[in-house]
């Protein structure tokens, strides 16, 4: 094995788990950080065979205590699609937010990303995630953030789109509350 190798599996056993500690990937981070900044840029936006980072597991397994840790580095790309093409934002909009403190976290995340990249296989974006996963507080941070309700996947579907065909009633009023729907797009499906 190689040095980077060894050192990417060490990273990934440290960093992504769902029980990952917080105090533990940061004193790795500042080991990392003592060498060089490059080589703490480097190993923190690792990605694994799937093209995962540890900011990826960290928000799908909603350990916000990691999540904030490696922004709080400053080399952190929230922008970086795994194989799937999800970013860290995409796949946070999945979570489910229990306290100020998690929601503080998804908030600085989504203004340091750009919430409206779409998924490289089928053209979502976090806000039709959050919208078809029933994550109401997420659509309503998405939104403030600067999501755009209109965007359209590959098959033409919206966030409205998303929550009305899932029956997410409350997700539905919240976005046709937001004054840029458009109510009046369609999608590609053509009924004959």
């Amino acid at each position: 094995k190689t040095a980077v190798s060894l050192i990417q599996q060490e990273w990934f056993r440290i960093a992504s788990p769902a029980d990952s500690d917080p105090n533990v990937v940061e004193d790795y981070m500042d080991t990392f950080e003592e060498f060089s900044r490059h080589l703490l840029h480097r190993i923190v936006n690792m990605a694994d065979v799937n093209g995962n980072t540890a900011i990826h597991y960290a928000v799908s397994h909603g350990n916000f205590d990691v999540v904030s840790i490696l922004l709080d580095s400053k080399v952190c790309d929230v922008s970086k699609q795994n194989k799937a093409g999800y970013t860290c934002m995409m796949l946070v909009s999945l979570a489910e937010i229990k306290n100020d403190t998690h929601r503080l976290v998804v908030q600085r995340l989504f203004q340091l990303g750009d919430v409206n990249t779409k998924a490289t296989q089928n053209g979502q974006t976090a806000l039709m995630l959050a919208a078809s996963h029933g994550r109401l507080e997420m659509v309503k941070l998405l939104l403030d953030a600067g999501s755009e309700p209109n965007v359209q996947d590959n098959d033409g579907s919206t966030a409205l789109m998303c929550a009305a065909e899932h029956g997410y009633i409350e997700i539905v009023r919240a976005l046709l509350a937001h004054p840029d729907t458009e109510v009046c797009l369609a999608d590609n499906v053509s009924w004959h």
